[in-house]
């Protein structure tokens, strides 16, 4: 998916048109953090979206105005979901923009999950100490880790104890690629939350 440049009115004109538009606010001073959110367009749910906007401030204009009084974001660069015209979420990663139109806002148990998530990399980044995840290459790997998760019956929280783990190692700076992720006994017909997550960060 293609990110197009345009002025905020007319941001809202497309916005105005479509059922869901993305759009990244930026500051004039900030290209290198504009380049480092195209650059990961990639891991973004392109179905699940009808346009994918940028638009810039220049500070102390009505973009910057907007994006503190309406939007209330505290900082340059932001990501708003808009849903028929209206802002339905901000967020400052891909990640929170997947998770947002995967789950839904309106779900008061991922609240709870987005809770749980900061609370395990936590866990996971005092375990790991100073290691930056994010310079370790997959091919430095030489044998893959696996966990293997289990519990004494179902519906105990298997599935998403392994989501909860592959969304904390993203949030740390693992690449998606790096990770996998398999169900092999008991799984149900339905599609589980943890694949919808899988196949929305790629």
């Amino acid at each position: 998916m293609q990110v197009t440049q345009l002025s905020l009115s007319d941001a809202f004109a497309v916005a105005q048109l479509q059922s869901r538009v993305i759009v990244i606010f930026y500051a004039n001073w900030q290209p290198k953090a504009l380049e480092k959110l195209v650059s990961r367009i990639h891991q973004f749910p392109a179905h699940k979206v009808q346009e994918l906007i940028a638009v810039q401030s220049s500070g102390s204009d009505d973009v910057e105005s907007y994006v503190i009084e309406v939007l209330h974001a505290t900082a340059l660069p932001c990501i708003a979901v808009f849903e028929r015209a209206e802002p339905t979420h901000v967020g400052t990663s891909w990640e929170s923009i997947i998770q947002y139109l995967y789950s839904g806002e309106h779900d008061p148990s991922w609240r709870h999950f987005r809770s749980d998530v900061n609370y395990i990399s936590l866990l996971l980044n005092q375990s790991l100490g100073s290691t930056n995840l994010a310079s370790i290459a997959v091919d430095e790997i030489q044998d893959c880790i696996q966990i293997f998760i289990s519990g004494d019956r179902s519906s105990v929280g298997k599935s998403t104890m392994s989501l909860l783990l592959l969304a904390s190692l993203v949030s740390l700076g693992v690449s998606p690629g790096s990770l996998a992720y398999i169900k092999p006994v008991t799984q149900c017909e339905a599609v589980q939350p943890v694949t919808r997550y899988c196949q929305a960060i790629g």
